[in-house]
């Protein structure tokens, strides 16, 4: 099992903040191809509108109905949160 040391815990955190930053800048833009482009396997689950789409097919068309739909709302914005923030700066094991 490969030992993960400081440099490459900090590399893989920059790589997960520039992913999550890309996919909610695609949300903001409506670009329903740019966030499916953001998942290695592509998954939603939007627990409150309880919906799961599981799939880059699945979650192209729920987000096509959501954000690509001629009918989006413009106020739909993604935004990083506190929770983001804390879980980005941790590795799986202290998470």
């Amino acid at each position: 099992m490969e030992t993960m040391t400081r440099g490459s815990t900090e590399a893989l955190r920059q790589r997960r903040g520039v992913l999550v930053r890309e996919h909610g800048d695609a949300e903001n833009r409506h670009d329903v191809d740019g966030v499916v482009a953001t998942f290695h396997h592509a998954c939603y689950d939007v627990v409150p509108l309880g919906a799961m789409s599981d799939g880059a097919a699945a979650v192209h068309e729920f987000l096509s109905g959501v954000i690509g739909a001629p009918t989006a709302q413009p106020f739909l914005r993604a935004a990083a949160t506190e929770t983001f923030n804390r879980r980005e700066h941790c590795d799986e094991s202290n998470c």
